[in-house]
C-alpha cells in the first residue's frame, strides 16, 4: 500500500518537476520522501533528494540545495552507485558554476568525467566536456577550454548527434573569438548555423546566426553582420522573445554605429533600450546606453554624451563590471578633452587606464595612455604659452 501511494506521489512530482511547476514538486518530493524513510528504502530516498536538490537549484536556494547533493553523494558513495554518483556530482559542479565559484566546480566535474569516461558512458562524458570547456571559458582559461570542445566534438560524429555537435561548435568558436581568432570562428559558426537550420531549431538558430554576426563584426566585415542580425531580428517576434530582439537590435545598432549612420543606429538602441528597460535588464540598459553615448560623442553632442556615460559608470560599478567601467571612463575622458576641460580629462584617463590595466583590457589601457599624454602635452604647451605672454 506504501509503495502504490509512493509511486503515485513521486510521479506527480516528477510531472511537476519537468514541467518546472517548482512550488508544487517541492511539497510532493517531501512527501515522498518521508514514505521512503518508512520503507527504509535508502537507494529511493536518494533519487527523491536528487530531484528535490535540482528544484532548489532552480530556485536559486543554492545552498539548501548544496546539502542535499552532498547527501545524496554520500548515499550513492556506499552503495557504489558510481552512475549515480556522476550525476550527483554534475549536478553539484552546475550549481558552483552558476554561483561562479569555477574553482569549486572544475574539480567536481572532472571527477564526474572520470568516472563517465571508465563506465563508457558516451552521452555522459560528452555533456560532461561541455560543463568544463564552459567552465575554463567563464574563467578565460582558453587554452583548458578549446582541446575539452575539440574531444567533444571527435565523440560527436553520428546522426544522431547533430543538435549537441552544433552547441559544441558554438561554444569552440566563442573561444577563438575571445582570443580573436576570427577566421577560426568564422567556418564553426557557419557550420552550426547550417546544422540548426537543417534541424528546424529555432532558437538555436538565432544563437549560431547572433554568434556569426558578431564574428563578422569584430572582423569589420559590416556588411555580412547585418544581413545575420536582420535575419534573426525576423524569427524574433514572438513574446517570449523580447530579450533576445533586444540583445540583436544592440548588436545591430553597434554596427551601424561602426558604419557611421548614426541615425540608424540611435533608433535601434532606442529600441533595445526600451525593452531592457522594461525587463529590468540593467546589464543591457548600460550596454545601451554605452552605445548612445559614443554616437553623441563622435556627433560633438557633449552635452547629451556626459549624462550617458556617467550612468554607464554607475549602472557598471554597482555590477561590479570593470571592463565596461573603463570603455565609459575613456569614452568620458574623450568628451572633457573635446571641450577643453583637461583637468577632468585627465582625473579619467587615469582612471581608465588603472581601470583596464586591472582586467585586461589592453586596447583601453593603450588609449586611455594615449589620451593621457596627449593631455599633459596640450597643459604643457599652455603653460608655456602663459609664461611666453607674461
Amino acid at each position: 500500500m506504501i509503495w502504490t501511494h509512493f509511486a503515485d506521489v513521486w510521479s506527480l512530482a516528477a510531472v511537476r518537476r519537468l514541467r518546472k511547476e517548482n512550488d508544487k514538486a517541492i511539497p510532493l518530493s517531501s512527501e515522498a520522501l518521508e514514505l521512503l524513510t518508512k520503507l527504509h528504502d535508502g537507494r529511493g530516498q536518494a533519487d527523491v533528494l536528487f530531484g528535490l536538490a535540482d528544484v532548489l537549484r532552480r530556485r536559486k536556494e543554492y545552498d539548501v540545495a548544496i546539502l542535499l547533493y552532498l547527501e545524496v553523494l554520500e548515499i550513492c558513495t556506499e552503495h557504489g552507485d558510481r552512475k549515480g554518483k556522476a550525476n550527483i556530482l554534475l549536478g553539484l559542479a552546475d550549481l558552483h558554476r552558476l554561483r561562479w565559484e569555477f574553482e569549486k566546480a572544475i574539480p567536481v566535474y572532472s571527477e564526474a568525467l572520470e568516472i563517465l569516461t571508465d563506465l563508457g558512458d558516451r552521452k555522459g562524458k560528452v555533456s560532461t566536456l561541455w560543463s568544463l570547456a564552459v567552465a575554463h571559458r567563464l574563467q578565460k582559461e582558453h587554452d583548458k577550454a578549446i582541446p575539452l570542445y575539440s574531444k567533444a566534438l571527435e565523440i560527436l560524429t553520428e546522426p544522431g548527434d547533430r543538435k549537441g555537435r552544433a552547441e559544441v561548435l558554438l561554444g569552440l568558436a566563442d573561444v577563438h573569438r575571445l582570443r580573436r581568432e576570427h577566421e577560426k570562428a568564422t567556418p564553426l559558426c557557419s557550420e552550426a548555423l547550417e546544422i540548426l537550420t537543417d534541424l528546424g531549431d529555432r532558437k538555436g538558430k538565432i544563437l549560431a546566426l547572433w554568434s556569426l554576426a558578431v564574428t563578422h563584426r569584430l572582423q569589420k566585415e559590416h556588411d555580412k553582420a547585418i544581413p545575420l542580425c536582420s535575419e534573426a531580428l525576423e524569427i524574433l517576434t514572438e513574446p517570449g522573445d523580447r530579450k533576445g530582439r533586444a540583445d540583436v537590435l544592440l548588436g545591430l545598432a553597434d554596427v551601424h554605429r561602426l558604419r557611421r549612420e548614426y541615425d540608424m543606429a540611435i533608433s535601434l538602441y532606442s529600441e533595445a533600450l526600451g525593452i531592457f528597460t522594461q525587463s529590468g535588464d540593467m546589464k543591457g540598459r548600460g550596454d545601451v546606453l554605452l552605445g548612445l553615448a559614443d554616437v553623441h560623442r563622435v556627433r560633438k553632442e557633449y552635452e547629451k554624451a556626459i549624462p550617458l556615460y556617467s550612468e554607464v559608470l554607475a549602472i557598471r560599478t554597482h555590477l561590479g563590471d570593470r571592463e565596461v567601467r573603463a570603455h565609459a571612463l575613456l569614452g568620458l575622458a574623450n568628451v572633457h578633452r573635446c571641450q577643453n576641460r583637461w583637468f577632468d580629462a585627465v582625473c579619467r584617463y587615469q582612471q581608465a587606464a588603472e581601470t583596464a590595466e586591472q582586467v585586461g583590457c589592453e586596447r583601453v589601457r593603450v588609449d586611455a595612455l594615449k589620451g593621457l599624454a596627449d593631455v599633459r602635452q596640450l597643459l604643457h604647451q599652455q603653460e608655456v604659452m602663459m609664461m611666453t605672454a607674461t
